[in-house]
């Protein structure tokens, strides 16, 4: 299963993705609404969390890492 999956999975809808950054929200898609989001700055190698997260969240963010070429086992 893809990071996009797993996220998609949890609720999260990709509304980014780019060279510079790949990004998911939740709960109704307005980003500036105090919503959860997840930010991967591509370029940086740094993600932004405004969100809580459980285990199932943690290994979408994970994976996303992985498919990024940051997280090696």
């Amino acid at each position: 299963m893809t990071a996009k999956e797993m996220f998609e999975k949890k609720g999260f809808s990709q509304y980014a993705k780019s060279d510079k950054c790949i990004c998911y929200t939740r709960n109704g898609g307005k980003v500036n609404d105090g919503n959860h989001r997840i930010k991967f700055k591509v370029k940086q190698k740094k993600i932004t969390l405004h969100s809580d997260i459980d285990m199932e969240t943690l290994n979408a963010i994970i994976e996303q890492c992985r498919e990024l070429g940051w997280y090696e086992e």
